[in-house]
């Protein structure tokens, strides 16, 4: 097969591929329709729900370093937008960013316990970086299929799990983490801890 005709079967591909994902991107699906991983190469920006019925949400849209994390009823508003961002040199290891401010990213400022408000922070992440662990641990998240369309998001330094405070659906209710019931079985998990992505054009 001639060089020109590998390009242009690659550019039927990838137009193919785009068209894709714009359909995705109009159709507000979950993630349950789409791998994790065509999300994050995307940047589709995604409002998150947890199962309790409030949405992740960045208080007074203040996209600062330290900012500690709430839910709210839902909104189009770009304090409940988020972008989900593979990890350098890992396959299922991802950041969740804000689309307010893409520089930072959830965490838990490296601490473990149950009960550890969930922040945004600034990172320094090196795109070349393949030593994935160099990376802050404390925001690195893997997503394990918990049933349905519902997933429950791990926090890799903890394994514990992003947790709406007390199952609450009150504006306002902190993000906490909180350990797992069963680490085997994502699905047995407490609706506090099970969360949908739907996607959320800016």
């Amino acid at each position: 097969m001639s060089d020109s005709s590998d390009k242009s079967d690659l550019a039927v591909a990838a137009k193919a591929a785009f068209a894709y994902l714009e359909f995705l991107y109009c159709k507000g699906v979950t993630l349950i329709d789409c791998p994790i991983g065509i999300l994050a190469g995307a940047r589709i920006p995604l409002k998150i729900k947890s199962n309790v019925g409030c949405f992740l949400h960045v208080p007074a849209a203040d996209f600062s370093d330290g900012v500690k994390l709430t839910t709210w009823e839902d909104s189009t508003h770009v304090s409940h937008k988020w972008f989900i961002e593979r990890v350098p040199g890992s396959i299922d290891r991802f950041f969740i960013r804000p689309v307010g401010n893409p520089k930072l990213a959830l965490c838990v400022e490296g601490e473990t316990e149950n009960g550890a408000q969930v922040t945004l922070k600034k990172l320094k992440v090196d795109k070349d970086e393949e030593e994935t662990d160099k990376i802050d641990l404390s925001a690195q998240f893997y997503f394990l299929h918990a049933g349905e369309n519902t997933w429950v998001i791990r926090f890799v330094h903890s394994e514990s799990h992003l947790t709406v405070q007390e199952a609450k659906a009150d504006n306002g209710t902190p993000t906490i983490q909180w350990n797992a019931a069963d680490k085997e079985n994502p699905s047995s998990e407490h609706d506090s801890m099970k969360w949908t992505f739907f996607s959320s054009p800016e």
